[in-house]
C-alpha cells in the first residue's frame, strides 16, 4: 500500500524520524553510561550508526540494478526461498515457544475465573474482550482439564495464530519482504514470546483483530464500492465493541481508501464517511444486542462502556508498559532508521504514513490512560514499530532500481492496492536478452517509468503533463512549399469543351 507524496508525507517523515533518532539517542546513551563512558559519546554513536544504516540504504538502492536478469530467469526460485523462510521462522518460534514455557506465570486471575467448578459460572465483564477471552479459556479447560499449562499453550497457539494472520496482511499491504521481516522479528523477539507466557485476553484480541484487518484489506481494496467501506465500518464497530483498540480499522479503512488508483477526492471522502457513519451505526446495534442478551438496560450498559474507557487524564510516561532488554529495542529502532533513508528512494510514492499515524495514535491514547488494565497499549505499539520497520526495508530492495525478488509480484493490483512496479517480473525487461547487459537495463529502467506515469490516476494525469517522446523518422521530410512565378504565360480559352462527343444510339447499360 503506498500514496502519492505530498506535504503530509513529509510531515509524517519527520514525526518517523524524530521517534527513531530519540529512540536511538536514548538507548546507545544507556549503553555508553553502563560500559564508563559518557552519556554524550551515545550521540555521536548514533549519529555514526544512521550514517552506516544511510550508506547500506545508498548501496541496495543503486547496486540493485545487477540482480534484474537473474531475478526474471529465477523468480520461482524466490518463491521457494520466501517459502523457506517463512516456514523456517514458524518452526524457529515455535520452538522458543516451547523452550521457554517452564517460566510461564503460574497465578492468574483469567484462570480463576475460567476454572471449572461445580456450581461456578462465567462472570459477566465490561470488557468484551477478557469476556470472550474467559470463556474459551474455560471451554479449553472443559476438554484438557484444570491445568495452568493448558491456558499456557492456547496461549501460545493463539498469538502463532495470529503473527500468521499478520504475515499475509502485511504481505497483500507492502510486500514480501516487509512481510518477512515483521514475521521473522516477531518469531524471535523476546517481549512477543514473553508475552504468549501470560494468560491475557491480548492473544485472542490480535487474532480477531489480524483477521478483521485481512477482510478490510480484501473487501476495500478491489475497487472503489461504498457497500465494501459499509462493512468494514461494521467490523471496526464490533472490534471498538470488544476493545478500543479497534478503531485502528478506521485509520486503514480510510488509507485503503486513499491509495486506490481510480476516482476522485470527492469519492474517496464520501466512502470514508460511509465507513465512519456505518461504524456509528453498528456500534449502537452491538450496545443494544449487549444489553438484550443480557436484559440491562441499553443507556447503562453504553454508560458502563464510556466509563471504561474514558481518558483519565494526560500525563508522559516514559514507559507505556514493561520494557523489554536494551539489545532487543536497539534491534528494533536500528530496523527502523533504514526507513529514515529508504523515504527518498521513490521520488512520487511513500508507504509509511498510516502506520505512523496509528502510532501516534496509540501513543496519545496511552498518554490520556484510555487502554485499560486488561489490554494495555504497549503490546499494540510494539507491533507498530515492528511494522514500520518492516515497512521501512521495502524501499530500499523494490524501487525502480531493484525488484521486490521475493514477491514475484509485478505491477500487482490487488484489492485496490497497487504495489510497486518492479521490474524482475512478467512485464519486466522487454528488451533482447541478447543485447548488452548494461543496455537492456537502462532501457528497461526507462520503460519502468514510463509504465509508472501511465499508471497514475486521472486526475493526476490532468494536473501534470506527460512528457511524449517521439521517434525518430528515418524517411526524408518533405520540403516547404515555395511559390513561384511562371516566366511564360498561359493562355486559357473560357470557350473550351471538355465533353466527349457519343453517339445518341450508345447505350451504357451492361
Amino acid at each position: 500500500m503506498s500514496w502519492k507524496k505530498n506535504a503530509f508525507s513529509y510531515l509524517t517523515w519527520i514525526v518517523y524520524t524524530l521517534i527513531t533518532g530519540t529512540a536511538l539517542v536514548s538507548l546507545v546513551s544507556t549503553f555508553c553510561v553502563e560500559a564508563g563512558f559518557a552519556a554524550w559519546w551515545g550521540i555521536l554513536a548514533s549519529v555514526l550508526y544512521m550514517g552506516i544504516a544511510g550508506g547500506i540504504t545508498f548501496l541496495l538502492y543503486k547496486g540493485g540494478g545487477a540482480c534484474l536478469v537473474f531475478a526474471k530467469r529465477n523468480r520461482a526460485v524466490f518463491l521457494v526461498l520466501e517459502s523457506i523462510l517463512v516456514a523456517g521462522f514458524f518452526a524457529l518460534g515455535c520452538f522458543l515457544r516451547m523452550q521457554n514455557i517452564g517460566e510461564a506465570e503460574t497465578a492468574s486471575v483469567y484462570y480463576e475465573m475460567a476454572e471449572v467448578v461445580s456450581g461456578q459460572g462465567i462472570p459477566q465483564m465490561v470488557h468484551g474482550a477478557a469476556y470472550f477471552y474467559v470463556r474459551l479459556l474455560h471451554t479449553f479447560l472443559l476438554l484438557l482439564g484444570n491445568q495452568v499449562v493448558a491456558g499456557i499453550w492456547l496461549q501460545i497457539w493463539l498469538q502463532l495464530a495470529a503473527l500468521s494472520v499478520l504475515y499475509f496482511v502485511m504481505r497483500k499491504l507492502s510486500g514480501a519482504v516487509s512481510g518477512i521481516v515483521i514475521f521473522g522479528f516477531c518469531m524471535c523477539a523476546p517481549y512477543i514470546r514473553q508475552s504468549a507466557l501470560v494468560l491475557s485476553p491480548g492473544m485472542l484480541y490480535f487474532l480477531f483483530l489480524g483477521i478483521a484487518a485481512g477482510l478490510t484489506v480484501g473487501i476495500c481494496g478491489s475497487r472503489m464500492r461504498f457497500p465494501a467501506f459499509a462493512f468494514a465500518g461494521v467490523l471496526a464497530a464490533l472490534c471498538c465493541y470488544i476493545d478500543i483498540g479497534g478503531g485502528l480499522l478506521l485509520i486503514l479503512a480510510a488509507a485503503l481508501a486513499f491509495s486506490q488508483q481510480g476516482g476522485d477526492a470527492g469519492k474517496r471522502l464520501a466512502a470514508v464517511g460511509i465507513c465512519v457513519l456505518a461504524a456509528l451505526l453498528g456500534f449502537l446495534i452491538f450496545i443494544w444486542a449487549d444489553a438484550f442478551m443480557s436484559g440491562k438496560d441499553f443507556w447503562r450498559v453504553a454508560g458502563a462502556w464510556l466509563d471504561l474507557y474514558r481518558p483519565k487524564g494526560f500525563q508522559l510516561p516514559f514507559t507505556i508498559g514493561p520494557t523489554s532488554s536494551g539489545w532487543e529495542s536497539f534491534g528494533l529502532f536500528g530496523l527502523m532508521a533504514f526507513g529514515v533513508f529508504s523515504f527518498w528512494c521513490d521520488r512520487k510514492r511513500e508507504y509509511h504514513s498510516v502506520y505512523v499515524v496509528a502510532a501516534c495514535v496509540i501513543m496519545l491514547a496511552s498518554c490520556f490512560g484510555i487502554y485499560t488494565e486488561e489490554m494495555p497499549g504497549y503490546f499494540s505499539l510494539y507491533l507498530m514499530f515492528v511494522v514500520l520497520a518492516g515497512v521501512g526495508l521495502k524501499p530500499c530492495v523494490c524501487s525502480n532500481a531493484l525488484p521486490d525478488t521475493l514477491s514475484g509480484i509485478v505491477g500487482e493490483e490487488a484489492g485496490g492496492i497497487t504495489e510497486e512496479f518492479c521490474p524482475g517480473g512478467e512485464n519486466g525487461l522487454s528488451v533482447q536478452m541478447q543485447q548488452d547487459e548494461e543496455s537492456g537495463l537502462n532501457a528497461q529502467m526507462q520503460q519502468d517509468e514510463e509504465n509508472r506515469e501511465r499508471d497514475e490516476p486521472a486526475e493526476d494525469a490532468a494536473k501534470e503533463e506527460k512528457k511524449v517522446r517521439y521517434l525518430d523518422n528515418p524517411l526524408p521530410l518533405p520540403k516547404k512549399h515555395v511559390k513561384r512565378v511562371m516566366d511564360y504565360s498561359i493562355n486559357v480559352s473560357c470557350d473550351d469543351d471538355f465533353d466527349y462527343p457519343i453517339k445518341e444510339n450508345d447505350d451504357f447499360d451492361m
